[in-house]
């Protein structure tokens, strides 16, 4: 859109370019993720490693073997195919369909195809414009689109907290339309301010509680929009995060938040993550994320399937075994295993925290 808050990426990419990856452990499988350049197309990359971390798509053979690094063009080509993967019902022959079904596949094929022509848009960064109530309020784009049509989930934590002036004030107003009341406000005349005088003291404290909600919380992450994700994320989601004009790979991890380091300048580091916890970047970094008992032969294949993000560890155990796939079945009783290993251990250290 015109204006807003964007990803900037340094003006158009080019068509030739490499990123090199990197090799990290994630959950008992390495893991070749795409680094970012200086300026480098931050949302595709974002997407891609969310993918790559799920197992749901691979890098060419000779790329994690060989050269190590991976061009712009296969990135793209590797997103475009799993997105018509992802929608294979759109693929049904049309005389197996009756007339509901067949117009909404083909709504599927259309968006499928819009998403698909402007996937090159994420090369040059993507024009975001967040709402300030909800961690994932942003308003529709044909981009924010393309994180549906993948099944991954953006958020940001850019939020009001609900019980302050602030709400009453900005309510479901996007950032543009903050900017363009600011601006608005500015360029008008002091005559103009003063014929309604309790109208226009109305609206100059709102100007003064949207301006200062904007300067203080220019960070774009709020302490209201950090419980904001930790409520809202399922327990090991991945996802992509918006904040300063950057999106990166979101994890929520044993009940903290991962952001992916992908910075070309972290490629030596051991380190691959920076736990979300503090609004002024006072992060620590981690190595490694193991499932509990994945040294455990019996959970040797637990460790080494996909992750799954479209459902919660609370739908697992409500859905028949019939209902689930023995890869799936599996792995609902790795998560509620995991939930009362944690919770055992998160008892035994309070109970420890007593002792002392």
């Amino acid at each position: 859109g015109d204006g807003g808050v964007s990803s900037t990426s340094g003006g158009p990419r080019e068509e030739n370019e490499v990123f090199e990856l990197k090799t990290i452990p994630f959950l008992g499988r390495d893991v070749s993720v795409i680094l970012q350049n200086a300026n480098g197309p931050c949302p595709l990359l974002a997407i891609a490693n969310v993918l790559l971390l799920r197992n749901t798509i691979r890098l060419p053979a000779t790329c994690v073997e060989v050269t190590r690094t991976i061009h712009v063009q296969q990135i793209l080509s590797i997103v475009a195919e799993h997105m018509l993967d992802a929608n294979k019902e759109t693929k049904q022959p049309r005389d197996l369909l009756d007339k509901d079904q067949e117009m909404r596949i083909e709504t599927i094929r259309r968006n499928i195809s819009d998403a698909i022509s402007i996937l090159p848009k994420l090369l040059t960064g993507v024009d975001v414009n967040p709402r300030f109530a909800t961690c994932r309020a942003f308003e529709f784009t044909d981009e924010v689109a393309i994180f549906d049509l993948l099944d991954i989930s953006l958020f940001h934590g850019w939020i009001y907290d609900s019980r302050s002036e602030e709400a009453k004030c900005i309510g479901n107003m996007s950032y543009n339309q903050l900017v363009e009341r600011i601006i608005n406000w500015d360029v008008r005349g002091e005559q103009q301010k003063q014929q309604d005088q309790n109208q226009e003291g109305q609206d100059g404290r709102d100007i003064v509680i949207i301006r200062d909600f904007l300067e203080e919380s220019s960070s774009q992450l709020t302490t209201e929009g950090l419980f904001a994700l930790q409520e809202e994320m399922k327990e090991s989601e991945l996802a992509v995060f918006f904040r300063n004009n950057h999106f990166s790979t979101i994890f929520k991890y044993q009940n903290q938040l991962h952001l992916l380091m992908t910075d070309s300048g972290y490629k030596e580091m051991v380190e691959c993550w920076e736990t979300l916890t503090d609004v002024s970047g006072n992060n620590q970094f981690s190595t490694i994320f193991e499932r509990h008992d994945a040294g455990n032969n019996n959970n040797k294949q637990l460790a080494d399937l996909p992750m799954t993000s479209g459902l919660t560890q609370s739908a697992y155990k409500d859905m028949n075994r019939a209902d689930v796939d023995t890869a799936d079945f599996a792995l609902a009783l790795q998560l509620q295993e995991e939930e009362v290993i944690y919770g055992e251990q998160e008892a035994m250290k309070e109970e420890q925290r007593r002792r002392e």
